[in-house]
């Protein structure tokens, strides 16, 4: 037996074996009649138990790479002023990266529509957690896809908002419930030169800011991309101030062919790193000191859709026999950003919780309809926050689960949801009551697509 961890290095899980698979066959061969059930993973970045599943086996899915397919749509990139006039796509499996599409996509001047901050993603695993992007014009990712193949007891099955629609809405944001997504056709968009706007502001103005970005999708900002980051230097400034920063399309835009992805001076790397460490040790002075630097230096350099990522976020990962960081993540109604915020500041102030980092990110409304949706009723202001928990005995202390449930209740109330890839703090009535209808058509999606249960992992075990 196999003991699995998270990246982190927690929530061990005892497994049969790690089979790497690279297409349908593979798969359907480790389905043996009254076999273990299967989890399946991709780049393993899920941390509460989406990748495993106990005495189980885990189906590596990394072998599923190739090939990616490209669809120009006729765009010619010599051409950037027409690029606007194409509806280029691509066709993913479900193991390749983020990196990897980029290395197809880039040299024609294209980049995805939404994907995550971190291009070390699977395809597969975006997808399956419905993943949302720092884009405020866009919804999540499933608003931007066409079809999926998603593999069934009777064969391959294509899934799209017209063709099995119900088994669409269940794989796509539903964490590997209904069945392995093999491959995914969706949207591109031009990947054009973006330069940064950033600017300081209080919470008061940064939400009639967010108001209106949800309104009229960012016409307002004219931002190509979008985030917010909360002030947490020291529990008397919890929330305080927002460096809101707008990436806009330069003046003549041109199409960027790099797929190279943001590669920091030494200053700026270290500048971050040191900061992470100061938030993790809890040095006021240093982490004030970094916040200060970081608005300062915050326009930096033009970018485009696609190297605004940084290549290394390996500082943002840390745990140790006493103490790991963790990333929650929030969301609520757009007009509602004040009164989450200054819920979050009372609760993490009140029980002590070390915050590293809080950013803000809008989404816009999920289109399709996904089961397990967490902007199903407009759009959403996102909290993104990274904090710093004790560990003991390989797990976070107690006194986590009930700050998060603090929030996740927080949430709730204001007519919002908790994301669920992470750590698996809230109750099942939680998880019930913040997405309701939508579990419930979840739990007849698995009795239709997946009724043995032979797809399966601890975060399914514990809530459905």
């Amino acid at each position: 037996m196999l003991q699995l961890r998270d990246l982190l290095g927690l929530n061990e899980t005892p497994v049969l074996d790690m089979p790497i698979v690279r297409g349908a066959s593979d798969l359907d061969a480790l389905l043996i009649p009254q076999g273990p059930p299967i989890a399946l993973a991709g780049a393993r970045g899920a941390q509460g138990g989406h990748t495993m599943i106990r005495e189980g086996r885990v189906a590596l899915t990394e072998g599923m790479t190739r090939p990616i397919e490209l669809d120009t749509d006729g765009l010619d990139p010599s051409r950037p002023a027409d690029a606007h006039l194409h509806r280029p796509r691509v066709t993913v499996p479900a193991g390749a990266t983020w990196s990897e599409v980029h290395s197809v996509v880039a040299p024609y001047g294209l980049s995805p529509l939404v994907h995550q901050s971190s291009a070390g993603f699977s395809i597969g695993g975006s997808l399956s957690v419905n993943c949302h992007g720092r884009d405020p014009r866009q919804g999540p990712i499933g608003n931007t896809v066409n079809w999926i193949d998603v593999l069934q007891s009777a064969g391959v099955v294509r899934a799209s908002r017209t063709e099995s629609p119900e088994l669409f809405r269940a794989a796509i944001g539903g964490y590997g419930a209904v069945g392995p997504i093999l491959r995914a056709n969706f949207n591109l968009t031009p990947n054009v030169e973006l330069q940064p706007v950033a600017q300081v502001i209080k919470p008061s103005k940064y939400a009639r800011a967010l108001r209106q970005m949800a309104r009229d999708k960012a016409a307002a900002s004219g931002a190509n991309l979008h985030y917010g980051w909360l002030k947490c230097t020291s529990p008397d400034e919890m929330y305080s101030e927002v460096l809101a920063v707008d990436y806009k399309e330069v003046s003549m835009p041109a199409l960027c062919v790099e797929s190279r992805l943001k590669s920091e001076a030494w200053g700026t790397t270290e500048l971050l790193r040191a900061g992470w460490v100061a938030a993790r040790d809890g040095d006021r002075r240093m982490r004030g000191d970094v916040w200060r630097l970081m608005c300062e230096n915050a326009q930096g350099a033009t970018a485009s859709r696609i190297n605004w990522m940084r290549a290394a976020v390996g500082f943002t990962l840390h745990h140790s026999a006493t103490e790991a960081g963790l990333l929650q993540e929030y969301f609520v109604p757009a007009g509602q950003f004040d009164a989450m915020r200054q819920r979050l500041a009372q609760i993490f102030v009140e029980e002590r919780v070390n915050v590293l980092s809080t950013t803000i990110r809008l989404v816009q409304r999920d289109e399709v309809g996904v089961n397990l949706s967490y902007c199903a009723d407009g759009p959403m202001a996102c909290f993104a926050v990274d904090v710093s928990v004790a560990v003991k005995n390989g797990s976070p202390e107690p006194r986590v689960r009930r700050w998060v449930n603090r929030a996740n209740e927080a949430a709730i109330e204001l007519g919002g949801r908790f994301y669920l890839p992470y750590w698996r703090f809230a109750s099942r009535p939680q998880v019930r009551a913040a997405y309701s209808a939508g579990w419930a058509a979840q739990r007849e999606a698995i009795a239709r697509f997946n009724p043995q249960r032979r797809w399966w992992n601890e975060f399914l075990q514990a809530y459905f």
